[in-house]
């Protein structure tokens, strides 16, 4: 299996030229000429590879819906598990966003979402900010980190919230949720 590649050729200021590639999705830096400097400023030998730390989140397999009422009540939507792995000793951080629900044929009508986050496993996970709701101005967003290398996994609760059923448009709403994983400073 070949996988994608991305070269470019860096020059410094008087420095030798470096050919860097990236492999995608493995996290391998590679490069010819002088290495990164080490702690204490000394160079390498002249080949060099770095293993980058791997951080991965995996998205539900398939989308939930549901249909609503006429009520004004919120209507959960579905319940998905989202699978996280780190190796990064400082662990990571994961985040799961979600602008408002936006009717699929009427501009500008829109009804709030609500994420709900708990963890199901993981005993470097925990969940941050498990509770959020989106507005005209900002997406909801629920967050868990992990305190060292290490997988996880959540569900996360999709809630339409209508708020007053008399002047939203009936018909089909959507929304996307974006999961973002990210090592720890």
């Amino acid at each position: 299996m070949r996988l994608p590649t991305s070269k470019r050729l860096a020059r410094g200021l008087g420095a030798p030229a470096v050919l860097v590639a990236v492999i995608a999705g493995l996290g391998l830096l590679a490069g010819l000429g002088p290495a990164p400097a080490r702690a204490g400023g000394a160079a390498g030998p002249a080949g060099w590879l770095r293993v980058c730390g791997a951080v991965t989140v995996t998205a539900p397999a398939a989308a939930s819906g549901a249909a609503s009422g006429t009520s004004d009540s919120p209507t959960v939507v579905g319940t998905d598990t989202w699978v996280v792995t780190s190796d990064e000793t400082a662990g990571a951080t994961l985040v799961v966003s979600a602008p408002r629900f936006a009717h699929v044929t009427e501009p500008g009508a829109a009804a709030d979402v609500r994420l709900r986050m708990w963890k199901v496993s993981g005993s470097a996970w925990t969940v941050l900010t498990g509770d959020a709701t989106s507005s005209a101005q900002a997406a909801a967003e629920v967050r868990a980190s992990s305190s060292g290398p290490g997988n996880g996994s959540f569900d996360v609760e999709v809630s339409f919230l209508p708020g007053d059923v008399s002047v939203l448009p009936g018909g089909d709403y959507t929304t996307t949720l974006t999961g973002t994983i990210a090592p720890n400073p």
